[in-house]
């Protein structure tokens, strides 16, 4: 039996989530993990929230509070979240387990050091000479000398996801005075990428890449592959400890695969755990592409003791936007979880997100796009058929009605079989698309509500209770109203001849 460990970015607890975080990592990753146990197999998301982030700090200071107060209190607010957009996970670390973070990643340092893959040497970083404070991070922004876009800080850009040193941003300033910075001499480490091409070429050119991803790898790989700098002056983190870095902590982003070795080994001492059968998927944002594809596998190197298996697929999304802009908790142009889920409930909003997650390109929201949807509509339709026993007429404006009731000459088995099928593929990892689960689903609801008799809509029934984990509500919720037993879901759909009895 397969063994799948789903890996999704790591909240920041700078703020609540928001429905464009649900729409990006979370809604694939449990959409996933749902997936598989559905068709039997072992699955667990693993999560922890991200303390080290200079956001934090940033936003600890705003409010004129204490980090690790202000942390806390959002990392509770993102698991209610969590719990309210149904979003399940089996690991999640909290700030008391940092001494475990800590320890494996000072062994992820040392390994690496020994084997010269981290040197140290001169370089510059940015210095705000009115705050007397070294930048880094989300406390230096600027333009992204890669792609011009402004929406850069740190090594970070939030446009392209290409990677570049903090000392090459471009007119940067400082985010708490907002005074420009200047380019001082720093001794700081740095882990060495260009002399692992060979192996990365390997890796990569092995595992699943979504197309995203993999175009993202290809166009990094076309350049020789930076040194990455992995010590920061001044800010949170785990300190280096290094003689030739004093007062030096190590960059956050380096903590994502000690982080991920931890929540493995958490996993691993409830389960049955077989390496040999073990799948990892990651899910996350193209703004992180260079942490996740590069940086993260860079440093499991230094962890192979430890026998945390390195990923094996690797999806990434675009933005999310609102009202045609991003969505900023700073500016407070954002969604709540629980906002939108008060609108119509946890399964329309599931549902929704996913299918208009931004997998192939950014993608917008709207209030009234959402509240008038055909994913809203299904969902109540396959509600009001639980609570009823019949299937309420679908609304023909939002497109609802499936083919086979326009189009007579089209067999409704098969596009029932098609529906299961496209519903099944679109949840395994190596081919994830909410997008196509979704449209699967409403499909599903256009053939449970068309004239094709019992044994037809028994038949869609058994699809939507098994495989519809989209709507996990709502499937279990037709499963209690007409006593369907839970088997196994891989896409094969009952074949009938349509007919009552």
């Amino acid at each position: 039996m397969t063994q799948h460990l789903i890996v999704p970015s790591n909240p920041t607890p700078n703020g609540d989530l928001h429905i464009g975080h649900i729409a990006g990592p979370y809604i694939g990753a449990d959409a996933l993990r749902r997936a598989a146990i559905a068709r039997g197999e072992d699955a667990a998301v693993l999560l922890g929230t991200a303390w080290q982030q200079t956001h934090v700090l940033l936003a600890a200071r705003r409010q004129g509070r204490d980090v690790l107060a202000v942390a806390s209190e959002f990392a509770a607010q993102i698991e209610e979240s969590f719990a309210a957009a149904d979003i399940g996970y089996d690991v999640m670390l909290r700030h008391e387990d940092m001494p475990s973070i800590e320890q494996m990643t000072r062994r992820a340092w040392s390994t690496l050091r020994e084997l010269g893959m981290i040197v140290v040497r001169d370089s510059v970083a940015h210095y705000c000479s009115p705050c007397r404070a070294w930048r880094f991070q989300g406390l230096v922004a600027g333009r992204c000398p890669r792609c011009g876009s402004s929406d850069a800080y740190g090594i970070d850009c939030e446009q392209c996801g290409l990677y570049h040193d903090d000392a090459e941003l471009l007119d940067a300033v400082c985010t708490v005075c907002h005074e420009p910075t200047e380019l001082r001499p720093l001794r700081r480490a740095f882990l060495e990428l260009e002399p692992q091409r060979a192996w990365f070429e390997q890796y990569l050119g092995s595992i699943t890449l979504g197309d995203p991803v993999r175009e993202y790898a290809e166009s990094v790989l076309s350049e020789a592959l930076p040194s990455v700098a992995v010590t920061v002056l001044g800010g949170p983190g785990i300190p280096a400890l290094d003689e030739e870095l004093p007062g030096q902590t190590i960059y956050p982003a380096f903590e994502l695969a000690p982080r991920y070795v931890v929540m493995t080994a958490r996993h691993r001492a409830g389960s049955a755990y077989e390496p040999a059968r073990t799948r990892t998927t990651m899910v996350f944002g193209v703004d992180n592409a260079f942490e996740r594809v590069f940086l993260f596998p860079a440093v499991l190197r230094g962890l192979t003791e430890t026998h945390a298996p390195f990923p094996d697929v690797m999806h990434s999304t675009y933005f999310y936007m609102l009202d045609g802009a991003k969505f900023s908790t700073s500016r407070r142009h954002i969604v709540g979880v629980a906002e939108l889920v008060g609108v119509a409930g946890a399964d329309a909003a599931r549902l929704y997100l996913a299918a208009n997650r931004p997998e192939r390109s950014p993608t917008n929201f709207t209030r009234s796009a959402f509240e008038e949807s055909a994913e809203v509509s299904a969902v109540r339709r396959l509600r009001a058929w639980a609570d009823t026993g019949e299937v309420p007429p679908g609304d023909a404006d939002t497109g609802e009605v499936p083919p086979g009731d326009e189009d007579s000459s089209r067999d409704p088995c098969i596009e029932l079989e098609h529906a299961a099928s496209e519903l099944a593929d679109a949840l395994r990892p190596e081919s994830l698309s909410c997008q196509n689960a979704a449209r699967a689903v409403l499909t599903l609801t256009g053939l449970a509500g068309a004239s094709h008799g019992d044994r037809f809509r028994d038949a869609v029934l058994k699809v939507l209770v098994n495989g519809a984990v989209l709507v996990p509500d709502t499937a279990a919720r037709l499963a209690s109203a007409f006593a369907v037993p839970r088997t196994r879901f891989d896409g094969a759909a009952q074949r009938t001849s349509g007919g009552r009895g």
